[in-house]
Order: C-alpha cells, then structure tokens, then sequence
C-alpha cells in the first residue's frame, strides 16, 4: 500500500513523535521539541 501524500519516508519513532506533538497541542500542551505556541496557533503549522 503506497500513499501519494508521503512524499519522503518517515520512520516509526518519527511518526509517533509528530503523532504525540499534535495530540499535545490539541490538549494546549507545549511538547519538549516544540517550545512554542501549540500549533492550532500556527496557521502554517510544522515550521521544522
């Protein structure tokens, strides 16, 4: 199963950290790797 949408490869651990960094700014949390606002903040979203 290929999605279009994935455009470079992500690993695992990868995946799960981008995973739990929105779960947390969902919940208005500031996770350890993004000091800032939480990204529903950020209308751009990922700045990495």
């Amino acid at each position: 199963m290929t999605s279009t949408e994935d455009r470079t490869e992500i690993s695992p651990e990868e995946q799960r950290r981008e995973l739990t960094r929105l779960l947390l700014a969902e919940a208005g949390l500031a996770p350890p790797d993004s000091p800032a606002a939480p990204a529903a903040s950020v209308p751009g979203g990922d700045t990495a």
